[in-house]
Protein backbone atom coordinates (compact mmCIF):
# COMPACT_ATOMS: atom_id res chain seq x y z
CA UNK A 1 0.00 0.00 0.00
CA UNK A 2 1.34 3.46 -0.88
CA UNK A 3 2.20 6.01 1.77
CA UNK A 4 -0.62 8.45 0.94
CA UNK A 5 -3.18 5.62 1.01
CA UNK A 6 -1.92 4.55 4.44
CA UNK A 7 -2.22 8.11 5.73
CA UNK A 8 -5.76 8.37 4.35
CA UNK A 9 -6.81 5.06 5.94
CA UNK A 10 -5.30 6.15 9.27
CA UNK A 11 -7.06 9.53 9.09
CA UNK A 12 -10.42 7.90 8.32
CA UNK A 13 -9.95 5.49 11.22
CA UNK A 14 -9.00 8.34 13.57
CA UNK A 15 -12.01 10.40 12.48
CA UNK A 16 -14.34 7.45 13.03
CA UNK A 17 -12.88 6.79 16.50
CA UNK A 18 -13.29 10.46 17.49
CA UNK A 19 -16.90 10.43 16.27
CA UNK A 20 -17.65 7.27 18.28
CA UNK A 21 -16.13 8.91 21.37
CA UNK A 22 -18.28 12.02 20.86
CA UNK A 23 -21.59 10.32 19.99
CA UNK A 24 -21.41 7.21 22.15
CA UNK A 25 -24.30 4.90 21.30
CA UNK A 26 -26.01 7.44 19.03
CA UNK A 27 -23.77 6.86 16.00
CA UNK A 28 -26.08 8.28 13.34
CA UNK A 29 -26.50 11.70 14.93
CA UNK A 30 -24.74 14.50 13.06
CA UNK A 31 -21.76 16.35 14.47
CA UNK A 32 -21.82 19.97 13.28
CA UNK A 33 -18.34 21.29 12.60
CA UNK A 34 -17.33 24.92 13.05
CA UNK A 35 -15.08 26.72 10.55
CA UNK A 36 -13.92 23.67 8.60
CA UNK A 37 -12.98 24.61 5.05
CA UNK A 38 -10.18 23.83 2.61
CA UNK A 39 -9.24 24.36 -1.02
CA UNK A 40 -10.23 21.69 -3.49
CA UNK A 41 -7.37 20.16 -5.48
CA UNK A 42 -8.95 17.74 -7.95
CA UNK A 43 -10.92 20.15 -10.18
CA UNK A 44 -9.52 20.92 -13.60
CA UNK A 45 -11.00 24.42 -13.91
CA UNK A 46 -10.13 26.63 -10.97
CA UNK A 47 -10.02 25.75 -7.34
CA UNK A 48 -13.11 25.85 -5.23
CA UNK A 49 -13.47 26.04 -1.49
CA UNK A 50 -15.04 23.07 0.30
CA UNK A 51 -16.95 23.85 3.50
CA UNK A 52 -17.84 20.89 5.72
CA UNK A 53 -21.12 21.48 7.55
CA UNK A 54 -21.49 18.21 9.47
CA UNK A 55 -20.19 14.66 9.63
CA UNK A 56 -22.00 11.47 10.60
CA UNK A 57 -21.75 7.70 10.41
CA UNK A 58 -24.36 6.18 8.11
CA UNK A 59 -26.28 2.95 8.65
CA UNK A 60 -23.59 0.95 6.81
CA UNK A 61 -20.93 2.32 9.22
CA UNK A 62 -19.43 4.60 6.57
CA UNK A 63 -18.23 8.15 7.16
CA UNK A 64 -20.38 10.81 5.49
CA UNK A 65 -20.53 14.59 5.42
CA UNK A 66 -22.73 17.42 4.22
CA UNK A 67 -20.53 19.68 2.09
CA UNK A 68 -20.75 23.00 0.29
CA UNK A 69 -18.49 23.83 -2.64
CA UNK A 70 -17.98 27.46 -3.58
CA UNK A 71 -16.35 28.07 -6.91
CA UNK A 72 -14.49 31.16 -8.06
CA UNK A 73 -17.43 32.10 -10.30
CA UNK A 74 -19.79 32.36 -7.33
CA UNK A 75 -21.62 29.06 -7.83
CA UNK A 76 -22.44 27.03 -4.74
CA UNK A 77 -23.00 23.27 -4.80
CA UNK A 78 -24.44 21.29 -1.87
CA UNK A 79 -23.61 17.62 -1.34
CA UNK A 80 -25.80 15.92 1.24
CA UNK A 81 -24.52 12.68 2.80
CA UNK A 82 -21.41 12.37 0.64
CA UNK A 83 -19.02 9.58 1.59
CA UNK A 84 -15.69 11.12 2.61
CA UNK A 85 -13.53 8.08 1.81
CA UNK A 86 -12.25 9.76 -1.37
CA UNK A 87 -11.71 13.21 0.17
CA UNK A 88 -8.32 14.91 -0.05
CA UNK A 89 -5.87 14.38 2.78
CA UNK A 90 -6.05 18.10 3.59
CA UNK A 91 -9.82 17.91 4.08
CA UNK A 92 -9.58 14.83 6.28
CA UNK A 93 -6.93 16.58 8.39
CA UNK A 94 -9.22 19.60 8.84
CA UNK A 95 -12.12 17.37 9.95
CA UNK A 96 -9.93 15.41 12.35
CA UNK A 97 -8.45 18.53 13.94
CA UNK A 98 -11.91 20.05 14.40
CA UNK A 99 -13.13 16.90 16.16
CA UNK A 100 -9.96 16.62 18.23
CA UNK A 101 -9.95 20.29 19.29
CA UNK A 102 -13.66 20.47 20.17
CA UNK A 103 -14.70 22.72 17.26
CA UNK A 104 -18.06 20.99 16.90
CA UNK A 105 -21.54 20.80 18.35
CA UNK A 106 -24.04 17.97 18.75
CA UNK A 107 -27.76 18.86 18.79
CA UNK A 108 -29.30 18.44 22.25
CA UNK A 109 -32.75 17.74 20.80
CA UNK A 110 -31.55 14.50 19.24
CA UNK A 111 -30.01 13.35 22.51
CA UNK A 112 -33.17 14.21 24.48
CA UNK A 113 -35.49 12.51 21.99
CA UNK A 114 -33.42 9.33 21.84
CA UNK A 115 -33.04 9.12 25.62
CA UNK A 116 -36.81 9.61 26.04
CA UNK A 117 -37.51 6.73 23.64
CA UNK A 118 -34.92 4.44 25.22
CA UNK A 119 -36.48 4.90 28.67
CA UNK A 120 -39.72 3.36 27.49
CA UNK A 121 -39.93 -0.32 26.95
CA UNK A 122 -39.19 -1.02 23.30
CA UNK A 123 -42.06 -3.50 23.24
CA UNK A 124 -44.53 -0.84 24.40
CA UNK A 125 -43.79 1.26 21.33
CA UNK A 126 -45.22 -1.43 19.08
CA UNK A 127 -48.25 -2.36 21.20
CA UNK A 128 -51.60 -1.28 19.85
CA UNK A 129 -54.29 -0.18 22.27
CA UNK A 130 -57.07 -2.71 22.51
CA UNK A 131 -60.56 -1.30 22.28
CA UNK A 132 -63.08 -3.03 24.46
CA UNK A 133 -66.81 -2.62 24.22
CA UNK A 134 -68.98 -2.25 27.23
CA UNK A 135 -71.89 -4.61 27.68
Amino acid sequence: MATSETVTVNLLSSIKNEMINICGDDLESPIYLQDVSFLEKKRSRGRGTIIVNCVFINSEYGLCADLYRKSAGGCVDFFCGKMIDDMDELGLNEIFHALENGSYSVPDTIKKERSRISRRSRASIFKLPLLTRGA
